[in-house]
């Protein structure tokens, strides 16, 4: 995924990178879409340990490439994309000593807490409890006695360049202590390898608190350089942090002026919640419609131009295009079924100018066919078409990202791809739906939302708790998707990531899915899976509500 990400947003692969010191070594690591690993090396004894290794086969390349003995496994925080990949990387390393702080991280042998020290080799290693983003967040302090070589640490998804983690699991005064009361108290020369490559995002917002100071505007031009040539941003120093990240500075009088209130811990939970909302300039309305179809307005926020993806309800469409203050431009269809198509040729004749984009001549209203692999631009919004012809000939989905911003890209996938299942083979072949699913979109990076055709969440997720009863991420989304139904609410966008984990149909070659379908063959798989999927009882007829459901969406915000 990071080279298919690569291709699309910037002119190389996300670059590896060596911080090299008299006594220790550390390897920027880059994994997933923007998580960063390191290979921490000391350079007395040639030990190693590794941080949050969640693509253990890239860990052993670089292992080997040192010629280091990797012995240890630093943990961070229990989240998938920091600790997925201890369990294959214990099997494929035997004896690791697994660091964390949490007992939800996986295969943990040694649960540390606050001011615990060990050594990796002859440095040591300092535990800092962090607890907000996770209750059981720990960062690592590394040192070497009678070193003037700057310290690391390693603060996972507490302080990153710029910015800081959600609060998932705390509050705005642990976030304060964390950031202000111990990493803050560190020496101000030591180095900030932090655990996403956020940087570019979090200075833009930034910027949007204090548009005056100088350092803030120096450092996202250099990210910016550095990102558009595949390099990371990391590591910062503290002393860095301290003058270009408001969660580093809420103490200070432009950021506290900015969230209205004199008190920093208040000024903490203000500037937190802002930027949780904060958005690049593609936003992404939600918008429920007919039983249980969606159809999504994207709005270029500078431009004030914005794209609908199968507006099936032009009414409805233009009275949030009103109300949005913006002007619709370019529809996109994804497959020519009514409840997808239908209300192409009204938008037409309501905006003549209107420019109708598909991969199929039934589309009505169309006036521009594409091909698979087409780039289409609009702004600072970038389109590419991807043709998943299946559950019609002509199906097309679409891919989309912004210029200079490291947002999540998002993909409108149709009746192709859904939250936990896939479409009907109406007019193809189990070969196709395979090729879309796992060689299509299922390569593109991980943290790309899917806004998809319809809500089917829960009948889906209930066919795959059939097929995997034991999997534990499809029930803990199903209770998710209840709890969201019960409210009238979307359970779109979810991500790729999330659909590797819960939906059958992007798990054909889990132990667990073969065993339902008595198949090994992942198509045959996929063929018995949309065969059963098929004849599966429906559940109750979901209660609609009176109201439309038009939801914005930011695309990940750190």
């Amino acid at each position: 995924p990071a080279k298919v990400q690569a291709a699309f947003f910037h002119s190389g692969v996300r670059k590896s990178s060596l911080v090299e010191q008299s006594d220790m070594r550390i390897e920027l690591l880059p994994a997933l879409t923007d998580n960063y690993m390191y290979l921490l090396i000391d350079e007395d004894t040639k030990e190693a340990a590794i941080v949050d290794p969640v693509e253990p086969n890239k860990v052993v390349e670089a292992v080997k490439k040192h010629g280091v003995k990797l012995k240890t496994v630093l943990t961070t925080h229990h989240h998938w994309d920091h600790a997925g990949g201890n369990e294959k990387l214990v099997k494929l390393v035997p004896g690791l000593t697994v660091y964390g702080g949490d007992d939800r991280v996986g295969a943990l042998t040694k649960k540390v807490t606050h001011y615990n020290t060990f050594k990796v080799g002859s440095l040591n290693v300092k535990c800092l409890f962090t607890p907000c983003h996770t209750t059981g967040h720990i960062c690592y302090f590394v040192t070497k006695e009678n070193s003037s070589e700057p310290p690391a640490v390693f603060t996972g998804d507490t302080l990153f360049v710029a910015g800081c983690g959600k609060f998932f699991e705390g509050t705005a005064d642990e976030m304060y202590k964390a950031l202000i009361d111990i990493l803050g108290r560190l020496p101000p020369e030591t180095r900030v390898y932090c655990g996403h490559e956020y940087t570019i995002n979090n200075l833009k917002f930034a910027r949007h608190v204090e548009p005056d100071n100088e350092a803030i505007r120096k450092k996202l031009a250099w990210a910016k350089e550095k990102y558009d040539s595949g390099e990371p941003t990391i590591p910062s120093t503290v002393a860095d942090e301290f003058t270009f990240n408001p969660f580093m500075r809420v103490r200070e009088k432009s950021v506290q002026e900015h969230a209205g209130t004199g008190d920093p811990i208040e000024t903490m939970r203000s500037i937190r919640k802002e930027k949780d909302g904060f958005r690049g300039e593609m936003k992404v309305k939600v918008i429920s419609i007919l039983e249980d179809n969606y159809m999504y307005l994207v709005i270029e926020e500078e431009s004030k131009e914005a794209i609908a993806v199968d507006p099936a309800v032009p009414h409805r469409l233009l009275e949030i295009v009103k109300r949005e203050g913006v002007r619709l431009t370019t529809v996109l269809t994804t497959h020519h079924h009514w409840d997808h198509a239908r209300g192409n040729e009204a938008l037409v004749k309501e905006i003549p100018e209107l420019r109708v984009y598909g991969g199929d001549d039934r589309i009505p209203g169309l006036t521009d066919k594409v091909t698979n692999g087409q780039e289409l631009k609009f702004n600072t919004i970038n389109v590419r078409c991807l043709f998943t012809p299946c559950h019609t000939s002509g199906h097309m989905c679409y891919f989309m990202w912004e210029d200079d911003c490291t947002d999540s890209p998002a993909v409108f996938t149709g009746d192709t791809l859904f939250v936990g299942g896939c479409g009907r083979f109406f007019e193809g072949t189990a070969e196709q739906m395979y090729h879309n699913l796992t060689e299509v979109l299922g390569t593109l990076p991980l943290d790309t939302k899917v806004f998809c055709g319809h809500e089917y969440t829960i009948k889906n997720l209930k066919f795959a708790s059939l097929v995997e009863p034991e999997n534990e991420k499809v029930k803990e989304m199903l209770s998710w998707a209840r709890a969201r139904d019960d409210d009238d609410k979307p359970t779109v966008p979810s991500t790729l990531l999330e659909e590797f984990e819960y939906n059958p149909f992007l798990r054909l070659s889990e132990e667990g899915v073969q065993k339902f379908t008595g198949k090994t063959d992942p198509i045959e798989v996929l063929r018995v899976l949309r065969k059963e999927k098929d004849n599966f009882k429906k559940p109750k007829e979901r209660v609609l509500p009176h109201a439309m459901l038009a939801l914005e969406w930011g695309l990940l915000r750190p």
